[in-house]
Protein backbone atom coordinates (compact mmCIF):
# COMPACT_ATOMS: atom_id res chain seq x y z
CA UNK A 1 0.00 0.00 0.00
CA UNK A 2 1.82 3.60 -1.41
CA UNK A 3 0.89 6.43 0.92
CA UNK A 4 3.13 9.04 0.56
CA UNK A 5 1.40 11.06 3.06
CA UNK A 6 0.34 14.46 2.92
CA UNK A 7 3.99 15.78 1.97
CA UNK A 8 4.15 19.71 1.97
CA UNK A 9 0.16 19.71 0.82
CA UNK A 10 -0.87 20.42 4.06
CA UNK A 11 1.84 22.84 5.20
CA UNK A 12 1.35 25.16 1.79
CA UNK A 13 -2.45 25.29 1.95
CA UNK A 14 -2.58 26.07 5.43
CA UNK A 15 0.64 27.91 5.67
CA UNK A 16 -0.83 31.54 6.82
CA UNK A 17 -2.07 29.12 10.26
CA UNK A 18 1.29 27.28 10.51
CA UNK A 19 3.89 30.14 10.08
CA UNK A 20 3.78 32.52 12.88
CA UNK A 21 3.10 36.46 12.28
CA UNK A 22 6.53 37.18 14.07
CA UNK A 23 8.12 34.18 12.17
CA UNK A 24 11.60 36.05 11.16
CA UNK A 25 13.46 33.02 9.94
CA UNK A 26 11.72 29.62 8.28
CA UNK A 27 13.40 26.44 6.93
CA UNK A 28 11.53 24.30 4.35
CA UNK A 29 13.77 20.55 4.73
CA UNK A 30 12.69 19.23 1.83
CA UNK A 31 13.83 15.21 1.97
CA UNK A 32 12.10 13.86 -0.98
CA UNK A 33 10.49 10.43 -1.02
CA UNK A 34 8.91 10.87 -4.49
CA UNK A 35 7.72 7.90 -6.72
CA UNK A 36 4.65 7.62 -4.07
CA UNK A 37 3.14 10.73 -5.24
CA UNK A 38 2.97 12.34 -8.94
CA UNK A 39 1.71 15.35 -8.31
CA UNK A 40 5.54 17.61 -8.69
CA UNK A 41 3.65 20.30 -9.33
CA UNK A 42 0.88 20.29 -6.42
CA UNK A 43 4.23 19.44 -4.03
CA UNK A 44 6.04 22.32 -5.41
CA UNK A 45 2.71 24.88 -5.51
CA UNK A 46 2.42 23.75 -1.76
CA UNK A 47 6.19 24.49 -1.10
CA UNK A 48 6.11 28.29 -3.26
CA UNK A 49 2.94 28.53 -0.98
CA UNK A 50 4.93 28.38 2.20
CA UNK A 51 7.76 30.84 0.84
CA UNK A 52 5.19 33.22 -0.23
CA UNK A 53 3.61 33.11 3.15
CA UNK A 54 7.20 33.23 4.85
CA UNK A 55 7.97 36.55 2.94
CA UNK A 56 4.85 38.17 3.34
CA UNK A 57 5.39 37.34 7.38
CA UNK A 58 8.93 39.25 7.02
CA UNK A 59 10.94 36.63 7.60
CA UNK A 60 14.03 34.88 5.35
CA UNK A 61 13.32 31.35 3.53
CA UNK A 62 15.65 28.75 2.89
CA UNK A 63 15.18 25.62 0.76
CA UNK A 64 16.97 22.88 1.99
CA UNK A 65 17.10 21.10 -0.80
CA UNK A 66 18.75 16.94 -0.06
CA UNK A 67 19.33 14.83 -2.98
CA UNK A 68 19.31 11.50 -1.93
CA UNK A 69 22.32 9.22 -2.70
CA UNK A 70 22.82 6.12 -5.35
CA UNK A 71 23.48 4.05 -2.42
CA UNK A 72 19.57 4.52 -1.36
CA UNK A 73 18.53 2.86 -4.81
CA UNK A 74 21.03 0.10 -4.38
CA UNK A 75 19.46 -0.92 -0.96
CA UNK A 76 15.94 -0.65 -2.17
CA UNK A 77 16.80 -3.15 -4.55
CA UNK A 78 18.19 -5.62 -2.73
CA UNK A 79 15.86 -5.60 -0.18
CA UNK A 80 12.62 -5.07 -2.21
CA UNK A 81 10.76 -6.72 -4.86
CA UNK A 82 9.09 -3.38 -6.21
CA UNK A 83 12.27 -1.87 -6.45
CA UNK A 84 13.62 -5.07 -8.23
CA UNK A 85 10.75 -4.05 -11.03
CA UNK A 86 11.83 -0.38 -10.93
CA UNK A 87 15.04 -0.80 -11.81
CA UNK A 88 14.16 -3.55 -14.40
CA UNK A 89 11.91 -0.57 -15.86
CA UNK A 90 14.78 2.38 -15.47
CA UNK A 91 13.01 3.92 -12.87
CA UNK A 92 10.03 4.42 -14.85
CA UNK A 93 8.14 7.39 -13.34
CA UNK A 94 4.75 5.73 -14.56
CA UNK A 95 5.52 2.67 -11.80
CA UNK A 96 3.94 4.16 -8.76
CA UNK A 97 6.94 3.87 -6.26
CA UNK A 98 9.59 3.84 -8.78
CA UNK A 99 12.08 6.98 -8.57
CA UNK A 100 15.77 7.53 -9.77
CA UNK A 101 18.34 10.05 -9.52
CA UNK A 102 17.31 11.84 -12.36
CA UNK A 103 13.86 12.48 -11.06
CA UNK A 104 15.40 13.78 -8.00
CA UNK A 105 17.57 16.02 -10.04
CA UNK A 106 14.60 17.19 -11.79
CA UNK A 107 12.39 17.75 -8.64
CA UNK A 108 15.70 19.77 -7.10
CA UNK A 109 15.93 22.10 -9.93
CA UNK A 110 11.92 22.93 -9.71
CA UNK A 111 12.17 23.55 -5.92
CA UNK A 112 14.88 25.77 -6.73
CA UNK A 113 12.97 28.09 -8.98
CA UNK A 114 10.64 28.24 -6.87
CA UNK A 115 12.39 29.67 -4.27
CA UNK A 116 14.22 31.76 -6.46
CA UNK A 117 10.70 33.31 -7.52
CA UNK A 118 10.28 33.86 -3.71
CA UNK A 119 13.42 35.44 -3.19
CA UNK A 120 14.42 32.21 -0.95
CA UNK A 121 18.20 30.89 -0.10
CA UNK A 122 18.74 27.54 -1.65
CA UNK A 123 21.00 24.91 0.42
CA UNK A 124 21.23 21.43 -1.86
CA UNK A 125 23.55 18.74 -0.40
CA UNK A 126 23.63 16.06 -2.37
CA UNK A 127 24.48 12.40 -0.89
CA UNK A 128 26.94 11.30 -3.70
CA UNK A 129 28.76 14.67 -3.46
CA UNK A 130 29.10 14.16 0.80
CA UNK A 131 28.79 10.98 1.90
CA UNK A 132 30.08 11.85 5.16
CA UNK A 133 26.92 13.94 5.83
CA UNK A 134 24.67 11.02 5.31
CA UNK A 135 23.58 8.25 7.17
CA UNK A 136 23.78 4.54 5.82
CA UNK A 137 20.64 4.86 3.79
CA UNK A 138 22.26 7.32 2.11
CA UNK A 139 18.54 9.43 2.63
CA UNK A 140 18.96 11.04 6.03
CA UNK A 141 20.92 13.39 7.56
CA UNK A 142 23.38 12.59 10.06
CA UNK A 143 24.54 14.87 13.14
CA UNK A 144 27.29 16.01 11.41
CA UNK A 145 24.80 16.34 8.14
CA UNK A 146 22.44 18.81 10.20
CA UNK A 147 25.34 20.96 11.70
CA UNK A 148 26.83 21.65 8.15
CA UNK A 149 22.96 22.66 6.85
CA UNK A 150 22.52 25.06 10.19
CA UNK A 151 25.97 26.56 9.17
CA UNK A 152 25.43 27.02 5.22
CA UNK A 153 21.94 29.04 6.33
CA UNK A 154 23.70 30.80 9.47
CA UNK A 155 26.19 32.01 7.30
CA UNK A 156 24.15 33.37 4.61
CA UNK A 157 21.17 34.93 6.83
CA UNK A 158 23.95 36.92 9.17
CA UNK A 159 25.00 38.86 5.76
CA UNK A 160 21.43 40.07 5.13
CA UNK A 161 19.86 43.16 5.93
CA UNK A 162 16.76 43.02 8.27
CA UNK A 163 13.46 42.75 6.11
CA UNK A 164 10.77 45.61 6.94
CA UNK A 165 7.36 43.70 4.93
CA UNK A 166 5.80 42.46 8.00
CA UNK A 167 2.08 41.59 6.95
CA UNK A 168 0.21 40.08 10.27
CA UNK A 169 -3.09 39.41 8.80
CA UNK A 170 -1.47 37.57 5.43
CA UNK A 171 -3.49 34.48 4.27
CA UNK A 172 -2.35 31.63 2.02
CA UNK A 173 -2.29 31.79 -1.50
CA UNK A 174 -2.25 28.16 -3.40
CA UNK A 175 -2.96 27.72 -6.88
CA UNK A 176 -6.20 25.61 -7.44
CA UNK A 177 -3.88 22.74 -9.30
CA UNK A 178 -3.01 21.75 -5.99
CA UNK A 179 -6.51 20.27 -5.48
CA UNK A 180 -6.59 21.03 -1.77
CA UNK A 181 -7.94 24.03 0.40
CA UNK A 182 -7.39 24.68 4.16
CA UNK A 183 -10.25 23.58 6.20
CA UNK A 184 -8.60 24.29 9.60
Amino acid sequence: NADGGSGPLLAGTCASLFIPPDTRLGTIEYLPNLGYIHEDQAEVGSIKAMLHMLHARGAFAFVVNIVSGRKRFENEARGSRQASQCIRLNFSENVVGCTGRDRLFAFRDKLALAANATGAHVVTIDADEVPHLFGADSFHLNAEGHRTVFNSIWRIYRSLPCMARHDRAARTQISEEAGVSCAL
